[in-house]
């Protein structure tokens, strides 16, 4: 191989080199596009929903609108909790998850008869969250210890791990915070790292019987398997939120749907656009409130069907093959052909992420996109100028040997 070869070919390499690391910074930086591609792609590919008309495990009880006016607003909320689990047990769902923080003490006759209704309400789970922005200063918001008592479990109520752009896509299955345990050599309670799985995780595991099971790349309650890998952000789980929503029975109408209710997976909270501080927007573009994500989150553990993303090694190493594939072609191939093993690379480049959602994962988008886009147009502009380069020398070296040619002719035909 001679010097120039060489230089030529290092200098291709290097080009489709910069091209993997240009593509693969841009999607890192444009993660963004790739929520935008998730959230077009759920919306292309909803869940399946079967028949009959409530096909799910969960049902909203709504505190809404309507029960708020009815029953006296929000400062009324404790008697609206009371009066609604006294119905509830009367129905005999399987498992309730309450989504109202009851940490705060209130009208001690309030409060009384909203602990008998606790008691009384068999499975019951109640929420609890965190206040703070960090472990160290993070502590739990527990229920009451008299309103704790009456619950199977406690399960933290935040529905995910970051929204960046509003839209909530993955749910946080554990979260750790400061916690109180027993009494300690001085008396008195010392505060300790506690973990809290979800709410909606935790009414799964009673809904089931069965225990939770870990490691490290999941969440295993019965014969469900949760792929939700341990990460410094804790556990996050993509919800497959239902396109048509969950079930949804106001408080005032318990009785009346008490057929309906009967060995379900309840959801109560409140639901008002008045008063709910936890409201959400799904991929969908619909406006969710908190409770309801809980409930979305249910019947994605409950149906099994999950969305997990692809490790952070295979976009790269998809990224790697897209640039390697656009070089090879570009040299191998001449004319149309080479262009069409571009076109034929770019199309696969861009379906690759609709293929695998379909089946489960999610993969990134942009970045691999963007690398086999930058490959194939420098690819296909470095041997446009490499082959005139080449054309041109040829012209000048053909000019050349015609002109030496042409006078040696001449000088032999001159005496």
């Amino acid at each position: 191989m001679s010097g120039g070869s060489l230089k030529r070919n290092l200098a291709y390499v290097s080009v489709l080199a910069g091209c993997l690391v240009a593509g693969t910074l841009a999607g890192w930086l444009g993660s963004r596009i790739d929520n935008y591609a998730y959230d077009t792609l759920t919306r292309l590919s909803p869940p399946s929903q079967r028949q009959p008309e409530f096909i799910t495990e969960s049902i909203v009880v709504a505190i809404d609108e309507e029960t708020l006016g009815a029953q006296g607003g929000m400062r009324r909320i404790r008697p609206i909790l009371t009066e609604a689990l006294e119905q509830l047990a009367a129905v005999h769902p399987k498992t309730v998850a309450l989504d109202v923080i009851l940490s705060d003490k209130g009208d001690d006759a309030e409060d009384a008869r909203l602990e008998a209704a606790l008691h009384d309400t068999k499975n019951l789970i109640l929420p609890c969250e965190l206040v703070g922005d960090s472990l160290t200063t993070s502590n739990w918001e527990d229920p009451l210890p008299r309103f704790a008592s009456a619950a199977v479990a406690l399960g933290h109520v935040h529905p995910e791990q970051d929204r960046a752009d509003g839209v909530s896509r993955e749910l946080s299955l554990e979260e750790k915070g400061r916690g109180e345990t027993g009494l300690g050599e001085t008396g008195q309670r010392s505060p300790v790292d506690v973990r809290r799985w979800a709410l909606s995780l935790e009414a799964f595991r009673v809904f089931q019987g069965a225990p939770i099971t870990e490691s490290p790349d999941d969440v295993e309650i019965g014969s469900v398997v949760i792929p939700a890998a341990r990460s410094d952000r804790g556990r996050a789980m993509l919800v497959r939120y239902l396109p048509d929503g969950i079930p949804t029975v106001s408080v005032l109408k318990i009785r009346e749907n008490a057929a309906m209710l009967q060995g379900k997976a309840v959801f109560l909270g409140v639901t008002a656009l008045s008063a709910a501080r936890d409201r959400l927007v799904n991929p969908y573009g619909q406006n969710v409130p908190g409770v309801t994500v809980h409930a979305h989150a249910f019947e994605t553990m409950a149906r099994g069907k999950f969305l997990q993303r692809a490790s952070n090694l295979t976009p790269l190493g998809v990224s790697l093959l897209y640039a390697a594939v656009a070089g090879v072609a570009f040299v191998l191939l001449a004319g149309w052909m080479s262009y069409a093993a571009g076109i034929a690379l770019l199309f696969i480049a861009h379906v690759l992420p609709v293929v695998l959602f379909r089946q489960g994962v999610v993969f990134p988008y942009f970045g691999p996109v963007a690398v086999a886009w930058l490959s194939c147009v420098s690819a296909a502009t470095f041997q446009v100028f490499f082959v005139r380069r080449q054309l041109r020398r040829s012209e000048s070296e053909k000019s050349r040997y015609q002109q030496a040619i042409h006078w040696a002719a001449h000088e032999m035909r001159t005496p």
